[in-house]
């Protein structure tokens, strides 16, 4: 079984800029930023600018305090099957969605299928989720998904676009690389330059 989230907290030492060096999936450091815990976002069931996803705990928080840091808040799920959870039963809304590709339960580009399948599918627009979006006041938007992995080959990219991501990206997570992807996707979304209100 998996530690509860007290569990790992606890048994971390609380440093002000712990660096980051830890490997997650094949031995690839999940992220080149600081570590601070009290980044990572409590869960609870709200909407973000991210969902980070990804079955390594150092990585979420190592990820979490990146994504902060370029100023978006964020939400993490352990595996493709929370994740999805979270997007299309608990209808949280998310703009990115940053997937990992190796997880338990349900792994990364399945995860974006079915994400992507919830979003495109004609049962989408059924009376029962016409009538949420109205109560909810609006349409839902499908959020930009980009695969992130450890995995730098040609195979790993092609399941995540096969499967319907936007993007595919490798750890370790670079801000600066991370900050060009979220700013390119949501201007091709949008039309609209963060930042320029």
């Amino acid at each position: 079984p998996r530690p509860s989230q007290d569990d790992v907290n606890g048994g971390i030492e609380e440093r002000p800029t712990e660096a980051v060096g830890i490997a997650g999936e094949n031995g690839a450091p999940c992220c080149s930023s600081p570590l601070n815990r009290e980044n990572v976002s409590p869960k609870t069931e709200t909407s973000a600018d991210v969902l980070l996803v990804d079955d390594d705990r150092f990585c979420l928080m190592a990820g979490s305090a990146a994504i902060k840091r370029l100023g978006f808040s964020v939400r993490t799920a352990e595996d493709g099957d929370e994740a999805c959870d979270l997007v299309i039963s608990k209808s949280v809304d998310f703009k990115f969605i940053l997937m990992d590709k190796n997880m338990a339960r349900m792994e990364g580009p399945e995860a974006v299928a079915a994400l992507v399948s919830h979003f495109w599918s004609p049962n989408f627009t059924s009376d029962e989720k016409r009538k949420e979006q109205e109560e909810r006041g609006r349409e839902r938007a499908r959020p930009c998904i980009i695969g992130y992995t450890g995995d730098a080959t040609a195979e790993a990219r092609s399941a995540f676009t096969q499967a319907g991501a936007d993007r595919v990206i490798f750890k370790p997570l670079q801000p600066q690389q991370l900050a060009e992807t979220l700013k390119e996707l949501h201007e091709q979304r949008t039309g609209e330059i963060p930042g320029t209100d």
